[in-house]
C-alpha cells in the first residue's frame, strides 16, 4: 500500500525543518501541558496516532494536530484568533498554508473545538473589527464547503453582521446555532 500522498514539499520545507517544526509544536503543548517527557516519547505518539514517521504526510498531520493542541489549550489566545490567525493561510508560509484544512479537522476533532469556533463567532460579532472579519473570510470560505453545524453558525453569524451593517440590528441578538 501506498503512503498518502504529502500536501508539502521539499522546495517549500525540507523533511527534516517539518520534523524540526513538529517537534518544536510538541515541545511547546507538552510545555503547556506540564507534561514532562522526551523526544521518543513524542515519536511514540505521533507513530500512534499517523502512522509511519518515514512518510512525510505523517509528519504533516503531527505538525497540525500538536499546533492545533497547542492553541485550544493554552489559553493565551481569544476565540477570535483561532478564526482570523490559526485559520488564516495568509500569513502562513506556502507549506503551513497547505495544511489548513488538517487543523479544521483536528479542531472540530478537539473536545472544546465548537465551543471555540461558537466563541470567536461571537466575539467577532461583538467587537466588530473590519480587520478582524476580513481575516476571518479564509475560515469562512472553508468551512462553508463543509455542510453542518459550524457551516451553519458562520452563514448566521454572516447574516446577523449583514443585518447590523445595514442597521437592522436585532433587538436582542439570539444564541448562535451551534452547540458546544
Amino acid at each position: 500500500m501506498a503512503a498518502p500522498k504529502p500536501l508539502t514539499n521539499a522546495q517549500q520545507i525540507s523533511f527534516k525543518e517539518l520534523k524540526e517544526e513538529v517537534l518544536m509544536w510538541w515541545e511547546v503543548f507538552a510545555n503547556t501541558m506540564r507534561i514532562v517527557t522526551k523526544v521518543e516519547d513524542a515519536k511514540t505518539e505521533m507513530r500512534q496516532k499517523f502512522g509511519d514517521l518515514r512518510c512525510r504526510r505523517t509528519w504533516e498531520l503531527a505538525y497540525s494536530y500538536y499546533l492545533v493542541q497547542e492553541w485550544a489549550n493554552s489559553y493565551c489566545y481569544q476565540g477570535y484568533q483561532i478564526l482570523t490567525d490559526l485559520m488564516n493561510p495568509t500569513e502562513e508560509p506556502e507549506w503551513s498554508a497547505n495544511l489548513i484544512e488538517d487543523r479544521l479537522n483536528f479542531l472540530l476533532e478537539h473536545s472544546g473545538g465548537l465551543y471555540m469556533i461558537r466563541v470567536g463567532l461571537e466575539q467577532l460579532l461583538k467587537y466588530n473589527d473590519p480587520e478582524d472579519w476580513a481575516a476571518s473570510q479564509p475560515f469562512f470560505a472553508m468551512v462553508r464547503q463543509r455542510p453542518g453545524p459550524v457551516a451553519d453558525a458562520v452563514d448566521y453569524t454572516l447574516k446577523l453582521r449583514s443585518a447590523a451593517l445595514a442597521g437592522n440590528s436585532p433587538s436582542r441578538q439570539t444564541a448562535l446555532p451551534i452547540s458546544a
